[in-house]
């Protein structure tokens, strides 16, 4: 799901940028920084992207990743795919499982954050994926941030780092492989782990 794209398109509505910002380069300073560009600064901005990280309606219109529904299917045929890990809270798991249906993704566990975990989003999953290691071996996510907290953990799967975010990533080890695209990524992960 391109939930950045979302964001951002709902954030320009309210706040619109000073300067014109294309949802490339606001998804590219979001993989980068973890903040939105421009509306980092307008307190209300944040307060609404948080309601809206929350909001099962705003979760259950969000479109697929181009070639990601293609990409899973196919992943899933092949035996790639364990489960689903989303940062969403665990009291969307009808909107999620209804989305997961109505676009026909792969059946496999999904992993929601609970409510009760106090801290940050991408702590909890770092944590989680460096729980379910060797079980799940690797993961698919476009936030630079889990990838950073990772390597600093000597996380020993592999992350493959989808979208704008891979392309400057500096990685510190062997375990974080950027991926631009849904047809980049299939290819890659079937070498990485072999095919099945």
């Amino acid at each position: 799901v391109d939930t950045t794209a979302s964001f951002m398109h709902e954030l320009q509505m309210r706040w619109p940028s000073p300067v014109p910002i294309s949802v490339e380069e606001a998804k590219q300073y979001y993989a980068e920084h973890g903040r939105p560009i421009h509306w980092y600064t307008i307190p209300e901005a944040l307060e609404f992207a948080r309601t809206l990280a929350n909001d099962p309606p705003f979760h259950a219109r969000l479109e697929p990743i181009p070639g990601a529904i293609e990409g899973l299917q196919d992943l899933a045929a092949k035996g790639f795919v364990s489960c689903y890990a989303t940062a969403r809270l665990d009291t969307m798991r009808k909107e999620t499982n209804d989305w997961q249906q109505q676009y026909d993704a792969p059946a496999a566990l999904t992993i929601l954050r609970p409510g009760w975990y106090e801290g940050h989003h991408t702590e909890w999953k770092a944590e989680l994926l460096d729980r379910l290691y060797p079980e799940v071996i690797g993961t698919l996510d476009n936030d630079t941030r889990i990838a950073r907290i990772l390597e600093r953990k000597g996380y020993p799967g592999t992350f493959f780092l989808f979208g704008p975010g891979s392309e400057s990533y500096e990685a510190q080890n062997g375990t974080i492989i950027p991926v631009q695209t849904w047809e980049d990524a299939v290819p890659k992960i079937q070498r990485h782990f072999g095919r099945r």
